[in-house]
C-alpha cells in the first residue's frame, strides 16, 4: 500500500510514500513553481532504463528493487 497526496483543485499527484511513513518520500515536480531550485538527491529506476537516457553525474542510485547503482 501506499500513501498519496493530490491538489485539491487540480487533482494533480503531489507526493507518493510508505503508509507507514517510512522509506522513501517521492515528490512530483512537475507542478512547482520552484523545481529549478531543488537538487536530485539520487536517481531511481536505473536498471529499466532506455539506452538512451541520460543520468547525472554524482547522484547516487541506491540498489533498491528496479533501483541500480551503475
Amino acid at each position: 500500500p501506499r500513501a498519496m497526496s493530490f491538489c485539491g483543485r487540480c487533482a494533480t499527484m503531489i507526493h507518493t510514500g510508505n503508509t507507514d511513513d517510512t522509506g522513501l518520500l517521492s515528490l512530483r515536480l512537475g507542478g512547482c513553481d520552484q523545481k529549478h531550485r531543488l537538487s536530485p538527491r539520487f536517481q531511481i529506476w536505473c536498471q529499466s532504463a532506455m539506452e538512451w537516457a541520460e543520468f547525472e553525474g554524482g547522484i547516487k542510485m541506491p540498489e533498491q528493487g528496479n533501483v541500480s547503482t551503475r
